[in-house]
Parts: C-alpha cells; structure tokens; sequence
C-alpha cells in the first residue's frame, strides 16, 4: 500500500470519527431541549360549536418574572389546540366577556387550573358558554346630579351566600358610572343580587380616586338597609334597565395633618411621601389617600371619609425609611 493512500485512509478514519461524535452530540443536544406540551378541546354554547372564542393560557404560581401568557381561538367548529407550550402551571379560560362558564361558577377566579408536564398532549379541555345577564341604570344625588365614576357593588341575595361580595365585579367593563352617572355590568352569572353604590363601616370601598366625595352605602333604589333592598333576578341572557339607584348628600369630609422629622437630628424631612390607609375589623383597605411633605416636612390630606386610619411612609425609590412612633 502505498504512502499517499495509507494517509487517505486515516483521514478518512479521522472524519469518520468526527462525524460519529458530532452527530453523538447533536443527538444529546436534542435529547436536552424541551419538547413542548399541547392543550385542545372544544367551546360550546348550548352543545352548539362555539366559532372565534379565544381561549387564554397564563402561567400561575410565585415568580420573579412576568408571567407567560398564550392563547389560541376556537374553529368554526369550536374546536382549539394550542401547541409548545412549556411545561408548568396554568389557569385556562375562555376569554368571552358577555359569557360565563356555569361549572367553573364555584371559584371566583372562573378559570380552570393545569399543570403541564414537558411533552405531554392534554385534550378535551371543554367549556360550555351561556350568555351572561345584564344589569344597567343610572345613579344620582338626591338632587337628580350624575354621581360620576363611582364604583357599584353587587351581593348575593340568598342566605345561604349573604353578605359574599363579589369583588371580581370590579374589574367588569361597566361596574363603575360615566359622566352621565350611567352604567351597564354585563356577564354577570344567574342569580339573585342586591347592589349598591358607596362605603359602609366594615367593607371596602372603590372610589374614582383620591380627594373624591364619598357616600354611605346605598342599596337599589334608595335605602340605606340592606334587609329592604330590592332583590334583583338576573337570568341567562337577560337584560335589567332603569335599575337607578339614588344617594344621599356625601359623608362629611376631615383632615388628616403632621410633620415628618429625622428620629436621630430632630430635623424636618421634606419630599416623603405620606399615605394613609383605612383599617377595618380584621383587614386593611388599599391606600386610600396620599400626600408629600413640604420644605418644613408637614403634610396635610384633605377631604377624608370618617374611619380609623393608618399612616405611613410610602416608598421613595433611592431612599431608605424607617417610621418611628
């Protein structure tokens, strides 16, 4: 065998040994990278397919990062699949505002919980869509003036589910009044309600921002008591108009005021930003009013509710507090 083939030959080799390891490699690679997981199922309305619903996918649990969010929508038949998903929890929903999902009604978040192992295909995720009952009216003062972006709150009206606010109201296109003090809350859930507009001693309150005017709790039509309001039946589909609801003059307003000074020199601190927030029985309300100390560290909030509050120090980003008593 010649010198000139015999090196042919073990470069050959030597490729050959080269390809095997890389293609070894590539195959390890692979075996490494996350498949994907996939969700399907079917939208109905009345055992109807339901076309066009888009069905959303978002991560659940404690993370630092923001939280993935997917979604796909339904085939004129009704029927979605969602691919490449990762592995992980999530809450599944469909995204259809004017609807409601009768068996998810028994938890407040209205979304179904998976949880997504790396590659799995998961089916027959179903829901059923009804459409959901409408509530519309108007609120006014005792003079016939819009109340305006004022917050409406609704309660279940059987005593079995008394005095079960249904806070994810809040977020519903409509739950707040206009200019005209009109609103319209849609996709609500079959039942019997009460609502109202205004604050009581020991619930939250959602006013339409800091300094606002607020109002005693008030029930549709006119009362004060929550045993007289008027029971409001909602079915699937239907419509309530004219559900008006008429306030009392504004609960009368006070003035918190104080100074912010440095524990150790004596010395006013300007700039802070101060906060107040409403205590309750066993709860606190969010911040319900804010200010900033002056050049001589005083601070005074204006046009308060009567309660009990707590005071404190917002933070400031770059600065480091620590209130003293």
């Amino acid at each position: 065998m010649s010198r000139l083939l015999r090196y042919s030959l073990f470069l050959a080799f030597c490729f050959c040994c080269v390809g095997l390891h890389s293609a070894a490699n590539s195959q390890t690679k692979a075996a490494k990278k996350p498949v994907g997981s996939s969700v399907s199922g079917r939208i109905t309305i009345h055992g109807k397919g339901a076309a066009g619903i888009v069905v959303g996918f978002r991560g659940s649990g404690f993370s630092a990062q923001p939280l993935a969010a997917f979604k796909t929508t339904s085939d004129p038949d009704g029927n979605y699949r969602i691919a490449g998903l990762p592995a992980g929890n999530y809450q599944v929903a469909p995204m259809a505002a004017a609807y409601v999902v009768p068996e998810l009604l028994s938890g407040p978040a209205r979304v179904r919980s998976l949880l997504l192992a790396d590659g799995e295909d998961v089916q027959n995720i179903d829901f059923a869509l009804e459409r959901g009952g409408v509530i519309g009216g108007r609120v006014t003062d005792a003079d016939g003036r819009p109340i305006v972006e004022e917050r409406l709150t609704l309660v279940l009206a059987d005593q079995n589910q008394q005095n079960q606010q249904m806070f994810g109201l809040i977020n519903v296109a409509g739950a707040q009044t206009d200019d005209r003090g009109v609103y319209r809350i849609y996709g609500l859930v079959p039942g019997r309600y009460k609502i109202s507009v205004g604050r009581d001693d020991d619930g939250y309150y959602f006013s339409g921002g800091f300094g606002r005017p607020t109002y005693q709790r008030t029930y549709f039509p006119d009362t004060i008591d929550t045993a007289s309001a008027k029971v409001i039946e909602v079915t699937e589909g239907s419509e309530l108009t004219n559900v008006d609801i008429t306030i009392g003059r504004p609960l009368p307003a006070f003035v918190a005021s104080g100074k912010v000074v440095d524990a150790e020199t004596g010395q006013a601190v300007s700039g802070l930003r101060i906060g107040l927030r409403r205590t309750m029985k066993n709860d606190y309300a969010g911040v319900n009013s804010a200010g900033v100390a002056n050049r001589q560290g005083d601070f005074r909030l204006e046009n308060l509710s009567p309660g009990k509050y707590a005071v404190m120090i917002l933070p400031v980003q770059g600065l480091e507090t620590r209130p003293t008593q």
